[in-house]
């Protein structure tokens, strides 16, 4: 299970700082697919970082699952995934994978774990970003030959 291996993860590295953490959290956002794991599981953790007591003490930080999505059957490349704020304005977050299989991006409400829409890619996603630009929100998405933007309506 996915949290099993990134407690033993933790416990093993003893993380100091949140650097260190976030390290740890991207070497383990993926659960690659096998015959154990059909689909690729991308899971979004919240991480907690609670304050030194005094000079000696180092602070400590914790992380938590908040939601797992699962994306394509296979995952040969390391992607680039994106978290942020919708830019529809209603306050919810968006989490963006590459989907290896189908050659496309994954778009999923972070709140609700459901998938909102799959964008069309036509070779394998290597990085997703939002951006926005003369008010208007816009992703890109970049492949091994083609950068693609999609804007939000």
């Amino acid at each position: 299970m996915v949290w099993d291996e990134l407690d033993r993860i933790v416990k093993e590295n003893q993380p100091t700082s949140a650097q260190q953490m976030w390290e740890l959290l991207q070497d383990c956002w993926k659960s690659i697919p096998g015959r154990s794991k059909p689909s690729l599981r991308c899971v979004l953790m919240e991480l907690n970082r609670t304050p030194q007591q005094d000079a000696a003490q180092e602070p400590s930080c914790s992380c938590y699952p908040v939601q797992t999505f699962s994306a394509g059957s296979s995952c040969k490349l390391l992607t680039k995934n994106a978290v942020f704020r919708s830019p529809a304005g209603e306050g919810s977050t968006l989490v963006c994978a590459g989907d290896e299989a189908t050659n496309s991006i994954m778009v999923w409400d972070a709140g609700s774990g459901s998938l909102i829409q799959k964008l069309s890619a036509d070779l394998p996603v290597l990085d997703i970003c939002p951006f926005e630009v003369n008010q208007g929100s816009y992703l890109a998405s970049l492949t091994e030959k083609m950068l693609k933007i999609y804007k939000w309506e």
